[in-house]
């Protein structure tokens, strides 16, 4: 009979001798074709735009030249708060990318183009280059779970503080 802890430790040897086969990347073959969705969080610079972080959801559409370099086109929306004026603003991000495929992992590096459009409480658009770095990690012969980290970077500048004046 097996006690508690020597159950505890199979388990843990278990999953120990299974994790490189769950972290195998689906690999990406040349002429692939990947479609998916996705959930969000973004963080705002508040010093820049008065936003709250919030989260959203997006899409994506992408295609592997090879099984280390793809390209891919991707699009989400958000729905957020202006902080001045406590109003709602809705962020429409769409973009497009060039990732740099490790074998290890599933580890990915990237870079692109995006372009922001402001709606609501605050009215305008951004553009600007961002980079990512991430992690695809399978679940099974067609899905696969990804990771990604990215920061963008909006040389326009910050939005237009809509009704809100600072005085000295």
């Amino acid at each position: 009979m097996m006690t508690r802890s020597s159950r505890r430790v199979l388990r843990l040897v278990a999953v120990a001798a299974a994790a490189p086969l769950a972290l195998q990347a689906q690999t990406g073959a040349a002429h692939q074709v990947e479609l998916g969705a996705f959930g969000t969080y973004t963080h705002y610079d508040p010093t820049a735009t008065n936003l709250a972080g919030r989260s959203g959801a997006g899409g994506r559409l992408g295609y592997y030249f090879s099984h280390l370099v793809s390209v891919e086109a991707d699009g989400d929306y958000t729905v957020t708060r202006f902080t001045p004026a406590g109003a709602d603003v809705s962020v429409s991000r769409i973009g497009g990318s060039m990732l740099f495929h490790a074998r290890a992992m599933g580890l990915y590096l990237g870079a692109g183009y995006e372009r922001l459009f402001y709606r609501g409480a605050v009215s305008t658009q951004n553009d600007g280059g961002h980079f990512m770095l991430g992690s695809l990690m399978s679940l099974g012969a067609r899905a696969a779970f990804r990771v990604e980290g990215r920061i963008s970077y909006l040389p326009s500048g910050a939005l237009p503080v809509l009704g809100v004046t600072k005085r000295p």
